[in-house]
């Protein structure tokens, strides 16, 4: 039955031009959708989280939390029969964001289909239109894999007056309503342990403080990176790249000045010291995403990371042939098609070195994850694989 009186919901959407399709909000403020048509026009992009539910799966527990957890979050309607561009669902439109002028939206593929049992396999699947698109649909994406990594766990749901201050608000993300405060409290991780030593799980094991991501120019470190941050709550990115840069800058024009900044001492030293320091701050874990391939560079860093308890050391190999085509698909600087390919020509360089890391040193001391045929999706559940398991403490009991 549809809410009537004071409190009802006006689901009239608003509409996107002379496109035929529209946008509804419930609880946020509506977003203005000025240029949405053009970017509409011109097309878009899609990305596939690797998240799939089977046919007749209910999944309004993925539909509440990107509604409580997403800025801009609304509903695309419109008619799903017509060819282009947006590809609706059948059912009663797409969960979706607004981001200025782009717009991302869910969609869902077939991927498998039993014939004896009759049941399907689906595949969630972002849309992204307009020049914010791409980080509209990693946002959205991302929150889906949160989901699928947190065993799809139901939130937990708190009424509260509407005049209930924030101190006395449990944690959780919080839906404004007339009458009251609901917070919406997703599973999260709350405590990372370090993997038992020798696979064999004792008493006292040590936190993780330090999670290094090593491996190929290109092999996704940043991308792991970015959605260990979305699940792992309080952990931080820090990146010694900046430091680069900042050495790079403060040397420039002078006789001293190195070709590839790893080879300062400095920036070793500075490296061990920033993410030291950064661990001490914030408890961790700190998430480290950096190719160091010298052996011996490495060994100078994580020898003072390795006093300090609970660094792993991830290590995410591609194929020669997977890692060729990564890069080659690669757009480090979008609507810079000069600098992009500088990067990849970099990329490329720097991939037999790599290999001979890889094979000397590298598989040996850390963690190794075969990326070659994995989606992000998939590489972020095999790291929590081998992060979680059996070493995780979780809100309420709940697995992460």
């Amino acid at each position: 039955m549809r809410r009537q009186g004071a409190g009802r919901w006006d689901d009239t959407p608003a509409p996107i031009g002379d496109t035929g399709y529209g946008i509804s909000w419930e609880d946020t403020p509506p977003a203005p959708l000025d240029g949405l048509d053009r970017a509409l026009a011109r097309g878009g992009a899609e990305v596939w989280t690797g998240v799939t539910v089977r046919g007749g799966e209910s999944f309004e527990d993925l539909q509440l939390w990107l509604a409580t957890s997403l800025s801009g979050f609304c509903r695309m309607t419109g008619d799903p029969d017509l060819p282009v561009p947006v590809r609706l669902p059948k059912r009663s439109g797409a969960e979706s964001v607004v981001l200025g002028r782009s717009l991302t939206c869910l969609m869902t593929k077939r991927r498998e289909h039993d014939e004896a049992t009759g049941t399907s396999t689906w595949e969630f699947g972002v849309q992204s239109f307009g020049a914010d698109g791409k980080s509209a649909a990693d946002t959205l994406a991302s929150a889906a894999r949160t989901w699928e990594l947190r065993d799809r766990a139901t939130p937990r749901l708190t009424v509260l007056p509407a005049g209930t201050p924030d101190s006395a608000l449990p944690a959780g993300d919080v839906v404004e309503k007339t009458d009251c405060r609901i917070v919406v409290a997703c599973p999260a991780v709350t405590r990372l342990l370090a993997p038992p030593l020798n696979g064999t799980r004792h008493e006292g094991v040590q936190q993780v403080v330090i999670i290094w991501i090593n491996g190929a120019f290109g092999s996704g470190k940043s991308t792991l990176a970015e959605g260990l941050q979305q699940v792992l709550t309080g952990s931080v990115v820090a990146d010694p790249e900046k430091i680069g840069d900042l050495l790079r800058r403060a040397l420039n024009g002078h006789p001293g000045r190195l070709r590839d900044y790893q080879d300062y001492p400095a920036w070793r030293r500075l490296t061990a010291a920033y993410v030291g320091e950064v661990a001490e701050h914030t408890g961790g874990p700190v998430i480290v995403p950096m190719t160091v391939l010298d052996p011996t560079y490495a060994a100078e860093v994580f020898a003072s990371l390795r006093l300090s308890p609970g660094l792993v050391h991830l290590v995410l190999h591609v194929d020669p042939d997977g890692l060729g085509a990564r890069i080659d698909a690669s757009e480090e600087c979008p609507g810079d098609e000069a600098r992009s390919e500088a990067v990849r020509a970099y990329r490329r360089r720097r991939a037999s070195d790599y290999a001979a890391s890889a094979a000397a040193w590298m598989h040996s001391d850390g963690h190794v994850i075969d990326t070659s045929t994995l989606t992000a999706g998939e590489v972020l559940k095999a790291a929590l694989a081998y992060l979680l398991p059996d070493r995780l403490a979780t809100a309420d009991g709940v697995r992460a």
